[in-house]
């Protein structure tokens, strides 16, 4: 019954599953970094279970999705609920890591958590007043459809304001990430534009985190480590 999956909602659950295998292997290879318990490396790790989050829940949607059953309605619903927050927590997440990577990072952090936090906080009332009006996503209650509401790309103004963080910090630290920021975008705003329905966000940040892991690990081997990360 829960199967019925439409060409794009398998396309969806294959990236969504890929995007796990990554994660579970970027996971086993940064257990060394996750025991010696820098700042960055336990930011590093919550993301990774963030986007492996989104990916679980992002599965779940497409299970449930276009069922007649109010109770299904309501799976629906809150498992689109956690993962626009995981989502908005991702881009929190990684706008601290890169602002770690800066002279004092951890100072930065520590004295701008509370600033840094507005606008998670605010996807967060914006995604449980959605749950009375649906002006952000909803089910139609006829088809049991997963559908956008008027006010979907609310959504993505918290995400905005972490990417700017983030470009911030990149032009700084390391420029050539710009561009792999900008390509990542570019096929993002590509695969919706000729693949509406199919969801690749877990796997695009799946691959954002590769490359920071890679990046890490070169800064390491080059002894460009800062202090920023220490406890």
């Amino acid at each position: 019954m829960l199967m019925r999956f439409s060409y794009t909602a398998t396309a969806t659950v294959i990236l969504d599953i890929i995007a796990c295998f990554l994660l579970l292997g970027l996971m086993q290879c940064t257990k060394i970094y996750r025991e010696r318990g820098k700042l960055l490396d336990r930011i590093f790790f919550a993301m990774l279970i963030s986007d492996m989050l989104m990916a679980g829940f992002d599965i779940a949607v497409e299970v449930f999705n276009n069922e007649k059953e109010v109770f299904y309605h309501i799976v629906t619903i809150l498992c689109a609920s956690v993962m626009t927050l995981v989502f908005e927590l991702l881009g929190f997440l990684i706008a601290q890591y890169l602002c770690c990577l800066l002279p004092q990072g951890e100072d930065i952090v520590k004295k701008n958590f509370k600033v840094f936090s507005i606008p998670l906080v605010a996807s967060a009332a914006m995604v449980v007043l959605n749950l009375f009006s649906g002006f952000l996503f909803r089910v139609d209650p006829s088809t049991g459809q997963y559908m956008h509401g008027p006010a979907y790309n609310l959504i993505f103004i918290p995400t905005l304001i972490y990417a700017v963080i983030g470009v911030f910090v990149l032009w700084k630290v390391n420029r050539l990430g710009i561009i792999l920021f900008l390509m990542l975008l570019i096929s993002r705003i590509v695969m919706e534009i000729l693949f509406t329905s199919v969801s690749s966000t877990p796997l695009i940040l799946s691959v954002v985190l590769i490359y920071m892991l890679v990046a890490n690990m070169n800064r390491a081997f080059h002894g460009e480590e800062t202090d920023a990360g220490n406890n």
